[in-house]
């Protein structure tokens, strides 16, 4: 986390190399390793981007680290809270 939102959107380059400075700041060298193979079958970078946003969520929230945006999030029809753990 890098303390503020993404100043760009993740699609276009822009975006791209902001969400791939801060991928290769917590996995060094993983992200290129895993794009060069995810190319081939298919996927999208920002595919990839968004697969390490959930990655690196889930580490936190095991950690007893991640806050819920908001703090008191509001529930949708089915009663489940909607928020982004970060």
């Amino acid at each position: 986390n890098h303390g503020r939102p993404m100043a760009f959107p993740k699609i276009g380059d822009a975006g791209a190399r902001e969400r791939a400075a801060l991928i290769d700041a917590y996995w060094p060298g993983r992200r290129e390793q895993l794009s060069l193979s995810l190319a081939r079958r298919g996927w999208a970078r920002d595919d990839l981007a968004d697969a390490l946003a959930v990655l690196w969520s889930v580490h936190r929230i095991e950690a007893g680290r991640a806050v819920a945006l908001p703090a008191d999030p509001p529930s949708d029809r089915r009663g489940l809270r909607m928020a982004i753990w970060v």
